[in-house]
């Protein structure tokens, strides 16, 4: 049997991380469109913009497993 508090805490951390990753990938976006441009501009924002969308995938993820954790 799962330890639900363990679980969840665990859970609690991992979308704490995510987070902190989201934030890393916005300021590098913020940070790198201020002064670049042209074609390797565009791959890294389209890197960043992948990043997120599997950032964002994984928060999800996290949500729903925390959902599914009976509350005592």
């Amino acid at each position: 049997m799962l330890d639900q508090a363990l679980l969840s805490r665990r859970l609690t951390g991992l979308a704490v991380r995510v987070a902190a990753l989201e934030r890393e990938i916005a300021a590098m976006g913020q940070a790198a469109g201020a002064w670049w441009s042209g074609p390797a501009a565009e791959r890294f924002q389209a890197e960043l913009r992948h990043r997120r969308a599997v950032l964002a995938s994984v928060r999800g993820d996290l949500h729903a497993a925390a959902a599914l954790i009976l509350t005592p």
